[in-house]
């Protein structure tokens, strides 16, 4: 059985997904996330490992912009916001992996 905090995060990776298929169609971040959520649902750590070694450095999944922020004032000020709320969506899905990782490691010790 899945643990919640565990289904909480496939739900916002979900999220996640269903955004960049939205605006990017599929691609190579889309492929990434459903891999996640496939061992997380198997109740597979690795799927946090995964997941957390999408962040950071470049070429990451940070580097990511979901809208282009060029055009008239309004379609800027429109990007923006789309823009921001994906980035809390992506902080919310590191944050609580990362979470998850760290419990997990306090628990065993190591990964």
């Amino acid at each position: 059985m899945i643990n919640s905090e565990v289904a909480k995060l496939i739900c916002l990776i979900e999220k996640w997904i269903k955004l960049l298929r939205h605006y990017h169609g599929d691609n190579e971040w889309v492929t990434w996330l459903e891999k996640d959520v496939q061992y997380l649902r198997d109740s597979d750590f690795y799927g946090i490992e995964h997941l957390r070694s999408a962040f950071g450095g470049m070429g990451s999944i940070t580097d990511f912009a979901l809208v282009g922020e060029r055009g008239a004032w309004f379609s800027r000020m429109r990007a923006r916001f789309i823009n921001k709320r994906y980035s809390c969506l992506v902080s919310r899905v590191y944050d609580l992996a990362d979470r998850l990782f760290r419990e997990h490691v306090r628990k065993n010790g190591c990964t």
